[in-house]
C-alpha cells in the first residue's frame, strides 16, 4: 500500500480487517494506520453469488410401458430441483430418487442458495421405453460419449 508518497507495511504500518466478508450480500473492509499513520478508511463492497456446474451422474430409470408413470431419476440431492418446462421448478426434497415419473423431458439443476446461483440445467430425455436415452448439459455442450447402459438403467 503506498500513502503520501510511501510504501507502507502491513502489520508495521497499518492493518487489514473485514467483517461480513464470508457470504454473498454486503462486506466491509477497515484499513487502520498505526503509529504516525493513526487514521482508518473504511470501504463497502459486495460480494456476489458463485456460479454452480451443471449436476452430472444422474441416472434414468425408463418406464415400463407406454403410459405408465414409473419412470425416476436417480443419483440426485436435495441441492437439486427438476424442471419439465425449466420455468417451473420442484424442489428434491426426499432421498436421492425421483419416482412415478411419465416419459418426457426432465430438467435437472442445482439450486440457488444465498451464496449461489442456480447451475445451468442437465437435460434428460427420459423414460421413454424403447426409446435411444441421452443426456445433454446445456451451455456445457453435448456429452463426452461415455455414456452407459444397463437393461432399463442408463447414465448420462
Amino acid at each position: 500500500m503506498v500513502y503520501d508518497g510511501q510504501t507502507l507495511t502491513k502489520d508495521t504500518d497499518y492493518t487489514v480487517a473485514y467483517s461480513d466478508n464470508k457470504n454473498a450480500g454486503n462486506a466491509e473492509v477497515t484499513i487502520t494506520g498505526i503509529g504516525v499513520y493513526h487514521e482508518a478508511a473504511h470501504l463497502q463492497f459486495t460480494i456476489g453469488k458463485a456460479g454452480q456446474a451443471a449436476p452430472t451422474g444422474l441416472k434414468a430409470v425408463n418406464t415400463s410401458k407406454t403410459g405408465a408413470s414409473d419412470g425416476a431419476i436417480e443419483n440426485l440431492t436435495t441441492a437439486m430441483e427438476y424442471s419439465t418446462d425449466e420455468i417451473h421448478w420442484t424442489k428434491v426434497t426426499d432421498g436421492t430418487k425421483i419416482n412415478q415419473l411419465t416419459a418426457g423431458d426432465y430438467f435437472v439443476r442445482y439450486a440457488e442458495t444465498g451464496n449461489y446461483l442456480a447451475s445451468a440445467s442437465t437435460k434428460g430425455d427420459s423414460c421413454r421405453k424403447g426409446r435411444p436415452f441421452h443426456w445433454k448439459r446445456f451451455q456445457y455442450g453435448s456429452p463426452d460419449g461415455n455414456n452407459t447402459e444397463d437393461g432399463n438403467h442408463k447414465n448420462w
